[in-house]
């Protein structure tokens, strides 16, 4: 048997597949085909409905989580202005600590805002933060 034998076999039980099942539908009846179409239609109104409360979770957890992001990033800038401390400044700092950082890689974590807790707790190590009010975030 060749292969395309084998995919045309595959084909024709497919049809014959989908033949019976209409068979058996057309065979059942008027009465039952609209019993199906009233489980379709309460199955997509669910399904529409499961997928809009999910979208409305989805959209306040994303909104809270960029509130987050947006005061962690205000509470780290601060604390570099503060410190009076630069990007390039803070990665050489970070460099010697031994976690290798750039300018450029610094800038895109500061102006992203999303960033591990390691880096937020090795920035404030590398100027000098002892203590943080948490009352600031």
């Amino acid at each position: 048997m060749h292969q395309t034998d084998a995919s045309e076999s595959v084909r024709a039980f497919e049809e014959r597949r989908k033949c019976c099942a209409t068979s058996l539908i057309c065979a059942s009846g008027i009465a039952n085909m609209r019993f199906i179409e009233a489980i379709v239609k309460r199955k997509i109104a669910y399904m529409i409905g499961g997928a809009h409360f999910r979208e409305a979770r989805m959209n306040s957890l994303a909104q809270a989580e960029l509130e987050w992001i947006n005061r962690t990033k205000r509470l780290l800038k601060a604390e570099l202005k503060r410190a009076d401390i630069g990007y390039e400044e803070l990665a050489r700092r970070l460099t010697e600590m031994g976690l290798p950082e750039t300018t450029s890689s610094v800038t895109n974590k500061l102006s992203r805002g999303s960033f591990q807790a390691t880096f937020l707790l090795a920035t404030l190590k590398a100027i000098g933060k002892q203590n943080l009010n948490l009352e600031e975030v």
